[in-house]
């Protein structure tokens, strides 16, 4: 999957979150893929390569990049299957120091979801990838807000 079918799938809504009052959500998620590895390529394609001096020269190509993060979010909050792909930005941001504010949108979207497990076992790896962008000056916040909901939620489950 490219990112641009992605944007593509979105293209009839102005914004990527009207699709959760929408009657064409269930249509529209069927017919993107369910496998999270295809929002994972699809993130790398748009910034895996990105340096620097590409990112100064960007005009349109943040708004386009800033839709494309708003579909990967609206699919988290639907139904996780581009948890993945959130994950690898943040991944990405927090090793990548000149992008690292990239990461903080994407951390935001799971704070509120955190209350019930990630799905596919994916904790095991954001835990330590959120205790890594505690030293990530733009992604602290966010980190710990993440970090903060699963130790409540750990908590509440007697798991700690």
């Amino acid at each position: 999957m490219r990112p641009t079918d992605i944007l593509e799938a979105f293209a009839g809504f102005e914004s990527p979150n009207d699709i959760r009052h929408s009657a064409a959500a269930p249509d529209l998620l069927a017919a993107l893929p369910t496998d999270p590895g295809e929002y994972v390529s699809a993130a790398r394609q748009l910034l895996s390569d990105l340096t620097a001096e590409q990112y100064a020269r960007w005009n349109d190509e943040i708004n386009t990049y800033q839709r494309f993060e708003d579909c990967l979010r609206e699919l988290f909050y639907a139904d996780k299957r581009s948890a993945e792909a959130l994950i690898w930005i943040v991944e990405w941001a927090s090793t990548t120091r000149d992008f690292a504010d990239f990461g903080v949108n994407p951390l935001a979207a799971f704070v509120y979801q955190l209350d019930r497990p990630l799905p596919r076992e994916l904790e095991t790896k954001f835990v330590p990838l959120l205790e890594r962008c505690l030293s990530v000056e733009p992604l602290v916040h966010n980190a710990e807000a993440c970090l903060r909901e699963i130790r409540k939620r750990e908590r509440r489950s007697g798991a700690i």
